[in-house]
């Protein structure tokens, strides 16, 4: 397996420490804007994300992660520009997370420490759970919506596609 991380800033470094911790030598190269940059944490910054496209057939990249969190839409943007690359998503799951048995997942979440994911909840797609955010049982939440650090969206709650919830809200139902 080889991925590549596209964005270098700070929830890039984030998940590449969770990742690096389980999986050492995965993350073998990153994309980011920042032209300035030439490696991360090591490794080399091959461009920006308009390399994307060519990542599979030149370089023999088997899968991505988003380092982005500022813009659910970049991040949406992103994704489908990877997966239309032919690259697969990297699920990130930090090794302090909690996600039930009975919780769905799909392809290229991101479940940072300390965050629950309670029973029977869905996660869409690319979805971004933050630190210490809570997702209780039966609530759904769409593909590339980002719940912000100790947010908690609450039992049977449903969030839409690409929601960006602040950090430290509270969602009712």
């Amino acid at each position: 397996m080889k991925c590549i991380l596209i964005g270098g800033g700070g929830h890039g470094r984030v998940l590449f420490e969770t990742i690096e911790k389980q999986r050492p030598g995965v993350v073998v190269g990153v994309l980011d804007k920042n032209r300035q940059m030439k490696t991360f944490e090591g490794i080399p910054v091959l461009g920006g994300d308009e390399l994307l496209p060519h990542l599979k057939g030149r370089d023999h990249f088997t899968h991505f992660v988003i380092g982005v969190d500022a813009d659910v839409t970049q991040r949406a943007a992103l994704y489908i520009a990877a997966r239309k690359a032919g690259l697969e998503p990297l699920a990130v799951i930090h090794p302090t997370a909690w996600i039930s048995p009975n919780a769905k997942l799909a392809p290229g979440c991101q479940v940072l420490a300390h965050a629950v994911v309670n029973t029977n909840a869905q996660l869409g797609g690319h979805v971004l759970v933050n630190t210490s955010a809570v997702v209780e049982r039966d609530a759904i939440v769409g593909a590339h919506a980002h719940i912000g650090t100790r947010a908690v969206v609450c039992a049977a709650v449903q969030v839409k596609e690409t929601t960006f919830i602040e950090p430290g809200s509270v969602v009712r139902g």
